[in-house]
């Protein structure tokens, strides 16, 4: 677990419970096994990825007051993008799995994934919350995929309705390039998932293994 917690940090001390025994270590997988299990790997994104930031440090992605007040952005719109972070990080996270997992590997981690997502947004989620939870991570990713979509207009499109669909300026905040934080968001993430993925699995950064493809590919 070192590589992948020098990679996306370490939970807070507070929030993770040291081994009990000998036994609960040798039981402790390996990164290897965790990349291998859709199981395991939903567990670790929501540890490491939707958890690494809580909601109320997400609040500090709102705009700043100046730009609330010129845009008539409400608390409820702020609540709703603090909300909506830890919920772009799992799209990040779930692009990777779909890109480089068969989709059964994919389809049982997302089962898991978007629960875990629904809880870290709502704590107590209603089944409506888990359900719109469900829908908007498969939309998102679904969106990034997407190949005729180089821009992402679909995905900045669904997120600045779910943030600011009742904002009198919503077509102000689409032209003024809002969406583009949350795709930042999303493909930050997946970076990181790609980098890490790519050490497990291959044992080398995403950029060698990249550079050797392309080697081998002008030899052919």
């Amino acid at each position: 677990m070192e590589l992948l917690s020098k990679i996306f940090g370490k939970k807070k001390e507070n929030s993770v419970s040291a081994p009990s025994s000998k036994e609960d270590e040798v039981n402790i997988p390996s990164e290897k096994d965790i990349f291998q299990s859709p199981t395991l790997l939903a567990e670790w994104v929501e540890k490491f990825v939707i958890q690494s930031s809580s909601i109320e440090d997400d609040f500090n992605m709102a705009p700043d007051e100046a730009a609330r007040k010129s845009l008539n952005i409400t608390h409820e719109q702020v609540e709703r993008l603090a909300r909506e972070e830890g919920l772009l990080r799992a799209v990040g996270a779930s692009f990777l799995v779909k890109q480089y997992y068969d989709d059964s590997f994919y389809l049982k981690y997302f089962s898991s994934i978007y629960k875990v997502v629904a809880t870290h947004m709502y704590i107590d989620p209603r089944p409506e919350d888990i359900s719109d939870t469900r829908k908007a991570l498969e939309t998102y990713v679904n969106s990034i995929a997407n190949p005729e979509d180089e821009e992402l207009k679909e995905f900045q499109k669904l997120y600045l309705h779910r943030i600011y669909g009742d904002n009198d300026n919503f077509y102000k905040l689409m032209l003024g390039g809002i969406g583009s934080l949350a795709i930042n968001t999303s493909l930050s993430t997946f970076e990181a998932m790609r980098d890490a993925y790519f050490k497990v699995i291959q044992g080398m950064p995403y950029e060698s293994a990249k550079l050797i493809k392309e080697a081998m590919d002008k030899t052919r």
